[in-house]
């Protein structure tokens, strides 16, 4: 079953309350497994590649599939490094002699110089960019902790302890006088618990399977060159954001109808403060 269809099996309930056990009863449909072992999944599903692993794997593809490509940039870069130690480096007589015959003004120099651009180009595939392991684990980390509240909230919704009290306070989570959980609610907790679990096992697997990092390249400066700022790659780690705008957000918790009144309410009494210290009226 997809996310879609949990949903839509979500809005055929038909009536106002249900007891609270149903919501752990259909994670367990929904997952197959009984809640114990959802949790214990959660807990432990883990990135357990390392950068070394990552490494060894893309070397390996590079001499695998593109040996000439990697012989040839072995060779440009012994050669350099030749170069480097040479005399006319050491005593700076390259300095005299640099535009004499420069390189854009020789065919062959012009064509070694495109074909070391592509066989850069090429190299670029095998490389490994550290941060993007980085990214893998903290976006799983972020929604793993989302995840684990929001199966902890379910697990506990009538428990009268002060802890689970001021959460469903916080959330505007509804029981009637038999702890029966509102149909509303029953929608704004399972939907985003099944987002975040979804959306953990789907970046584990990713970053577990090393072909990933063979296609998927991530850096601060490649996130700059795009004009994305690093915390718009990562989901909010509130599991709420109190905001008529930005509200609904995929794996938060919706605001409620009650909650939304009251954001309303708010904004018209700082409208109206604004409006009297302006105008004076």
């Amino acid at each position: 079953m997809e996310l879609k269809q949990f949903k839509k099996l979500l809005k055929e309930l038909d009536e106002p309350y249900y007891d609270s056990k149903y919501l752990q009863i259909m994670l367990e449909k929904f997952y197959h497994k009984n809640f114990a072992e959802i949790k214990d999944m959660v807990s432990n599903y883990q990135i357990t590649v390392t950068a070394d692993d990552i490494q060894k794997f893309l070397d390996e593809k590079f001499i695998e599939e593109e040996p000439e490509t990697l012989n040839r940039l072995i060779k440009r870069q012994k050669e350099y490094e030749e170069y480097m130690q040479s005399d006319e480096i050491k005593s700076g007589k390259w300095r005299e002699t640099m535009f004499d015959n420069p390189w854009w003004a020789d065919k062959k120099q012009i064509e070694e110089h495109c074909n070391r651009f592509a066989d850069e180009c090429t190299a670029a595939r095998y490389s490994f960019e550290p941060f993007t392991l980085e990214y893998f684990h903290k976006y799983s980390n972020i929604v793993r902790k989302k995840a684990l509240l929001l199966l902890s909230i379910i697990e506990n919704i009538d428990n009268e302890e002060k802890e689970y009290e001021e959460l469903r306070n916080k959330y505007d989570i509804v029981l009637n006088q038999n702890k029966e959980v509102a149909k509303e609610d029953f929608e704004r907790l399972l939907v985003p618990t099944v987002y975040n679990i979804d959306k953990l096992i789907s970046k584990v697997n990713d970053a577990n399977n090393l072909s990933t990092y063979l296609t998927f390249k991530m850096s601060p400066f490649s996130l700059g060159r795009e004009g994305i700022s690093e915390n718009e790659i990562y989901p909010s780690k509130s599991l709420q954001i109190v905001s008529i705008h930005d509200c609904h957000r995929p794996g938060n918790i919706p605001l409620s109808k009650r909650q939304k009144e009251e954001l309303d309410r708010q904004m018209d009494a700082s409208r109206e403060a604004c409006a009297k210290s302006l105008f004076g009226f």
